[in-house]
């Protein structure tokens, strides 16, 4: 079974999904054919909203099961992650831009498939 999440980057947004029972979040460096995501960091904050402009806040740390990996569009755009026992496919399909509220924000889509 495969789930497709995409990950915006902006004020208005989470920086994060939730699939599996894994937390994915984007963290830097990332470029336009890079990223960087951290699997199942320890949320140690959360706000759904800070205020009028800026909609959700989230920290977290780094935990003994948080994973760290590194994705490219031209050649590593597969991974495969071990997390309680499962293991996980995790692709990169596409990076991009996407407008909100007249400002232009990065976003990443990855299918996670548990295998």
């Amino acid at each position: 079974m495969s789930k497709l999440i995409k990950i915006i980057l902006s004020p208005f947004s989470a920086a994060l999904e939730t699939v599996y029972g894994l937390v994915i979040r984007v963290q830097p460096p990332y470029t336009d054919n890079e990223v960087n995501i951290q699997i199942s960091p320890n949320i140690t904050e959360y706000k759904e909203t800070v205020n009028k402009d800026f909609k959700q806040f989230t920290m977290t740390s780094n935990i003994e099961d948080t994973k760290h990996i590194s994705l490219n569009l031209k050649s590593k755009s597969t991974q495969i992650i071990s997390f309680e026992d499962k293991d996980y496919e995790i692709k990169l399909l596409n990076i991009g831009k996407v407008k909100q509220q007249g400002q232009d924000f990065p976003f990443f889509e990855f299918m996670i498939t548990e295998t």
